[in-house]
């Protein structure tokens, strides 16, 4: 039954049953955010980053397509913030790139590692290029 204006009439018996059914559900919710808390509670005092496990359970709730398009961007700014350079997930990254660039990734020979060179790539016309350091 719909109260209109003007009408003081309202099924009460039908609203009390939202608003209890509304309020079960709240301690219901309530209860399980405490069981989640302790479970993270838990997970920390066996060492394990608290932080990271939120940030791994968001991600897995996240698509697929969304999470590989959201790490691209963070990827993206982190190497234009020069923050990645010097990490391996850095030269990687380059180097993934590079190799879009550049062709094959080929393992380095024992004179461009001791030069410091990072990686080496066959070019799509057969050429050796190695990267990474400057030549001394």
């Amino acid at each position: 039954m719909s109260a209109e204006i003007g009408d003081n009439s309202v099924n009460a018996g039908h609203l009390r049953a939202f608003i209890e059914r509304i309020e079960r559900l709240d301690e219901e919710k309530k209860a399980l955010a405490d069981d989640i808390k302790d479970v993270y509670a838990e997970a920390k005092s066996n060492g394990f980053d608290v932080k990271i496990m939120r940030k791994v359970v968001l991600l897995r709730k996240m698509d697929a397509e969304k999470r590989r398009e959201q790490e691209e961007i963070l990827d993206l700014y982190m190497n234009a913030l020069g923050m990645l350079a010097d990490t391996p997930l850095g030269q990687a990254s380059l180097a993934r790139k590079v190799a879009t660039a550049f062709g094959e990734p080929s393992p380095l020979t024992d004179d461009e590692r001791a030069k410091g060179y990072t990686a080496a790539f066959i070019t799509r016309k057969g050429a050796r290029v190695a990267i990474g350091a400057t030549a001394v």
